[in-house]
């Protein structure tokens, strides 16, 4: 095995080429949150169990004995980084069993981690992600219905993400990609009504997986892999005609609140207006959905405020600023930026309208120590 990096414009290899010996299968990479890069396969040298090496800036080690796992399915080792640097691996069991098997390196040696809920039927083609917040996610097959499911830990115990067997179809192969807010993403290879192998890409909702729009169809294969940006906009690459492809999902274009609403909440919230209300706080964030919608928030759980203040160097002054996002396209969605002396008259200062320059930063039009107090607000107004 050999491990490069791009350095400018140039592949360069990581430590010595070829550092391990005997037959290397099933090559999993990933990073530690401190940059260091591990390596998981199936090493030939010790009957096909799973090795884990690192690089330690000058060599690549051992994680751990070489060869610790027992026997392993083909095709399948899955390795990720938890936030706190413990590499862990997953895969199924290649002595007729089937049964899916976890383990951490606790820095003295590998365990399986299960717990309560942890799946004890048959299993086929697993895959393992961390979550930024530390949940751990792993994807299979189920062996007796052939269809996709997601379990996930938290550190006590296992539950199932949505319901078990969730996808229409039997399913091959699937990968899992988690967003930086969390949001989980799923690919995996399904032969749809018409008997045409299909890449199906689906997303976890918080209630419900839910299928994302597709044109994407591929050769019978497990060659392909699915990535989120920091935007959480997700890619995937695939073979197509003998031929590595790049797509990305382009999201539709919320341009009203209703548009939004139906985006974000199921058929039974948006008949609950105490949930999907324009004016509702259903997670007790302390921001409305409204706000959400016109600052271009996610539309559940934690978030910033809509609004916050800045300041404006300006010839020997500082102005203060407030600063927010707006949608890039909402007609008739306005944004006025307000002031006040004392919290009870508000003036306007400066209006807005949607655009794509979706940070804004308003000043006011008081310099700092030019007035004993000064208040700003966002006021966001739709007809």
């Amino acid at each position: 095995m050999t491990v490069m990096r791009l350095e400018g414009a140039s592949w360069v290899e990581v430590g010595a080429p070829r550092f391990t010996t005997g037959q290397v299968e099933s090559i999993s990479l990933a990073f530690a949150p401190d940059g260091t890069p591990y390596v998981a396969y199936r090493d030939g040298n010790n009957n096909g169990q799973a090795t884990v090496m690192k690089f330690n800036g000058s060599v690549w080690v051992f994680v751990g004995p070489a060869g610790f796992s027992p026997a392993l399915s083909e095709g399948d080792l899955s390795l990720a980084i938890a936030p706190d640097g413990a590499p862990c691996v997953a895969y199924w069991k290649s002595d007729g069993t089937d049964q899916l098997v976890v383990m951490k390196y606790d820095g003295a040696g590998w365990s399986e981690f299960g717990g309560a809920g942890f799946p004890t039927a048959r299993v086929w083609q697993t895959n393992l992600v961390y979550a930024p917040d530390g949940t751990m996610y792993v994807a299979y097959s189920l062996y007796s219905l052939g269809k996709a499911n997601v379990i996930c830990s938290r550190g006590a115990g296992w539950s199932v993400v949505g319901v078990a067997g969730f996808s229409t179809h039997g399913i091959h192969w699937p990968r899992l990609a988690i967003a930086p807010d969390g949001t989980a993403f799923i690919a995996f290879s399904a032969i749809d009504e018409e008997y045409i192998q299909r890449l199906v890409v689906e997303r976890f909702n918080g209630r419900a997986w839910e299928e994302l729009p597709s044109t994407v169809y591929t050769a019978p294969s497990h060659q392909f892999g699915i990535a989120i940006n920091p935007d959480g906009i997700p890619y995937v690459v695939f073979t197509g005609a003998g031929n590595a492809r790049v797509m990305r999902l382009e999201p539709p274009e919320l341009t009203t609140y209703a548009a939004w609403v139906k985006a974000r909440f199921t058929a039974a919230e948006q008949g609950d207006a105490a949930i999907s209300g324009a004016f509702a706080d259903p997670d007790g964030a302390g921001v409305t959905n409204f706000l959400r919608y016109a600052c271009d928030l996610p539309a559940r759980g934690s978030v910033p405020g809509p609004a916050k203040l800045a300041t404006i160097a300006d010839n020997g002054s500082s102005i203060p600023a407030l600063q927010f996002r707006r949608r890039s396209n909402a007609p008739g969605l306005k944004y006025e930026v307000q002031a006040s002396a004392d919290l009870a008259a508000w003036t306007p200062v400066s209006s807005w309208t949607a655009d794509a320059s979706t940070t804004v930063i308003a000043r006011d039009a008081v310099a700092l120590g030019a007035a004993p107090r000064r208040f700003l607000r966002l006021l966001v107004n739709q007809p």
